[in-house]
C-alpha cells in the first residue's frame, strides 16, 4: 500500500484489514511518514462490500492470500469464484485486478474461476512472474523459501 500511495499520490488506497495489529502497524508508518492517501477499513471484505454498495475501484491488488493449502479448509481462501464475481463487477470499464501467490494450486483454481468468468465478463487475462508493483513481505519470503511466484491480471474491457 506505501509503494501504491506515493506511485499514485493523488489517488485514495483503500485497505481491508481486519487484523488490529495489521491496522496498527498501516497506521503507525502512516502517521511517522505522513501518507494521508491510505484509508483503511478494519473488517473483512463482505462487510465493506455491504456498507459500500456502489463502490467503483481502478486497480485492486490481492496479493498472497492465505492459500488455505489443506483441501477441507479451501473453502476459507479469499478468492473464490464469488469474489471475483463481486471484485469485477465493481472494477470501472478498463479496471484491473492483480492476484499474486506462491501456492501453485490456489493460482491454478483462480485462473480457472477467471476463465469461467469469461464467458459472463468482458475481461482480458494474463500470467506472468515479475510483480507489478513492488515486492512486499510475503513475496519475499516466497523468493526466500525458493518457492515460485504467480501473478494474474485481469482487466475489464
Amino acid at each position: 500500500m506505501f509503494y501504491l500511495s506515493k506511485k499514485f499520490p493523488r489517488n485514495k488506497i483503500i485497505g481491508i484489514e481486519p487484523y488490529k495489529n495489521g491496522l496498527a502497524n498501516v497506521s503507525d508508518y502512516c502517521i511517522k511518514n505522513k501518507i494521508n492517501n491510505i484509508y483503511l477499513y478494519p473488517f473483512v471484505f463482505d462487510k465493506f462490500k455491504e456498507r459500500y454498495q456502489n463502490y467503483l475501484f481502478e486497480r485492486c491488488y490481492i496479493f498472497f492470500p492465505d492459500p488455505w493449502p489443506k483441501k477441507k479448509h479451501q473453502k476459507r481462501r479469499l478468492v473464490n469464484h464469488q469474489f471475483l464475481i463481486d471484485v469485477i463487477s465493481h472494477a470501472n470499464l478498463k479496471g484491473q485486478i492483480y492476484f499474486g501467490t506462491d501456492n501453485q494450486q490456489y493460482f491454478n483454481d483462480v485462473k480457472s474461476h477467471v476463465k469461467k468468468l469469461k464467458k459472463e465478463y468482458k475481461i482480458n487475462i494474463k500470467c506472468f512472474k515479475k510483480t507489478p508493483t513492488t515486492i512486499t513481505k510475503y513475496h519475499n519470503r516466497a523468493l526466500k523459501l525458493k518457492n515460485k511466484v504467480n501473478f494474474l491480471k485481469i482487466e475489464k474491457l
